[in-house]
């Protein structure tokens, strides 16, 4: 909780509206997106765990979400910092997927799998 408390601890808007999420068909990837008071974008993205008429028949609450996804997300802001990816713990990996073209700055080949948060954080 403290991770995302410093995260979002200056003020910030949601850009969901503008950000777009390519996703394969039939995907359960989910992603929010906010801009923050200093141009910094966040982005926290992950699979929808329950997803209706696909639950499985072992309800013992012990099964292993062995899904995995690779999604692209389009910001469309030219975002020239770093990008700085985080589990839902706040421990930091590389991500170097990143390009920019005129007026957006997309994301490839983000990786996401069953049961865990992506979050990024892409310097202004």
């Amino acid at each position: 909780m403290e991770f995302f408390n410093s995260l979002f601890s200056s003020k910030y808007k949601s850009i969901d509206d503008e950000v777009t999420l390519i996703t394969p068909i039939g995907s359960d990837s989910r992603a929010h997106a906010f801009q923050m008071e200093n141009g910094d974008v966040v982005i926290a993205a992950w699979l929808q765990t329950s997803v209706p008429g696909r639950q499985g028949s072992d309800k013992s609450g012990m099964v292993k979400d062995t899904r995995m996804e690779k999604v692209d997300i389009v910001i469309p802001l030219e975002l020239n910092g770093k990008v700085s990816q985080f589990n839902e713990l706040g421990n930091e990996s590389s991500f170097s997927n990143k390009k920019n073209e005129p007026g957006q700055t997309i994301l490839n080949d983000l990786e996401l799998k069953g049961g865990k948060i992506v979050i990024l954080k892409i310097g202004k």
